[in-house]
């Protein structure tokens, strides 16, 4: 599931960065965004993200982020964390739609 959503997130990120593409929430990320996530994948700095690195930033990210939900440290996710998690999550992306939505309104 993990490595879905991080496939998602790369996908995001290049076409956001393309030339034309319709502008989305996920642009404002733009090429720098792209750029640092890239790199932060090409952990042996070839230009190129294998297999393993990908994996392995994924791996990487999972860890990051069950540290992060296990609040109690306990090395286990209750039902309560994640539902925490998952609150925070949800409250996070409606700020971020906030903030593109008042980037919309003053395009002109």
């Amino acid at each position: 599931m993990r490595m879905v959503s991080l496939m998602g997130a790369v996908a995001i990120l290049v076409a956001a960065g393309r030339d034309g593409f319709a502008e989305t929430p996920y642009q404002g990320a733009g090429e720098e965004a792209f750029q640092k996530r890239f790199s932060e994948m090409d952990a042996d700095r070839d230009g190129r993200i294998s297999r393993d690195e990908y994996i392995q930033h994924a791996i990487k990210e999972g860890n990051e982020r069950f540290d992060a939900e296990d609040t109690n440290r306990d090395g286990y996710m209750s039902r309560e964390e994640a539902e925490q998690a998952a609150r925070k999550n949800r409250e996070r992306i409606r700020q971020q739609m906030l903030e593109w939505q008042k980037k919309q309104r003053r395009k002109p």
